[in-house]
C-alpha cells in the first residue's frame, strides 16, 4: 500500500473524528435528512456499516492471540453484543444524530458545497476505495502517524491548516 492511500485514510478516519466529535454547535442545527445526505456524499455512510465487521476481526484476532479462551458459547455472546452494538443500522443513526446536533447550518452548507464539487467528489471517492482496501486499522493508523511524524514541519504545519479549515469549515486566523 503506497503512502498516498496511508494518507488519505489517515486524512479520513481525522476528517470523521472532527466532524462526529469536534465540530462545533450547540443545539441540533440541521434535519436528518441532511445530515444523512452529509454522511452519505462523505462516505461515512459506508465507512460506518463497515465498524461491526472491523471490530469482530479484532475480537477473533484477540482470541487467536491470547492463552485464555472464552467457552464458544461465551465466544458466541460476545461476538452477538459487537454485532448489536456496532451495527450499521446503530452506527449511522449515532453518526446522522451527531452531525445534526454539532455542525451548524453554515458547517453544513461549506460541507456540502466541497462533497458536490469535482475535487470533493474525487477525494471522497479516494477515500472510499481506501476504506475498502484497509486492512488493519491500528497498522493503518500506526502507519499513518509514522508517517505524519516524519513529514517536515512545514508539511506537517499545513496538513494542522487543511484539518483545522475542513473541521471547522473556515481557515484559522493566524492573527
Amino acid at each position: 500500500m503506497n503512502w498516498e492511500v496511508q494518507l488519505i485514510k489517515l486524512l479520513s478516519f481525522l476528517l470523521l473524528s472532527a466532524i462526529l466529535f469536534g465540530a462545533g454547535g450547540t443545539h441540533a442545527q440541521t434535519d436528518h435528512a441532511t445530515a444523512e445526505n452529509l454522511l452519505r456524499k462523505s462516505g461515512l455512510w459506508d465507512q460506518l456499516g463497515s465498524v461491526a465487521p472491523q471490530v469482530q476481526a479484532g475480537f477473533a484476532e484477540a482470541l487467536s492471540q491470547g492463552d485464555s479462551k472464552p467457552s464458544a458459547a461465551e465466544a458466541e455472546r460476545i461476538s452477538r453484543v459487537i454485532e448489536n452494538a456496532f451495527s450499521a443500522t446503530r452506527m449511522r443513526a449515532v453518526g446522522i444524530k451527531l452531525v445534526a446536533k454539532k455542525l451548524s447550518a453554515r458547517d453544513v452548507a461549506d460541507l456540502l458545497r466541497w462533497y458536490d464539487s469535482p475535487i470533493g467528489r474525487h477525494i471522497a471517492k479516494l477515500e472510499a476505495k481506501a476504506s475498502e482496501e484497509s486492512g488493519d486499522l491500528q497498522a493503518l493508523m500506526k502507519q499513518g502517524l509514522a508517517l505524519l511524524e516524519s513529514s517536515p514541519p512545514p508539511r506537517r504545519k499545513l496538513l494542522d491548516e487543511l484539518l483545522v479549515f475542513v473541521a471547522c469549515g473556515r481557515a484559522e486566523n493566524p492573527a
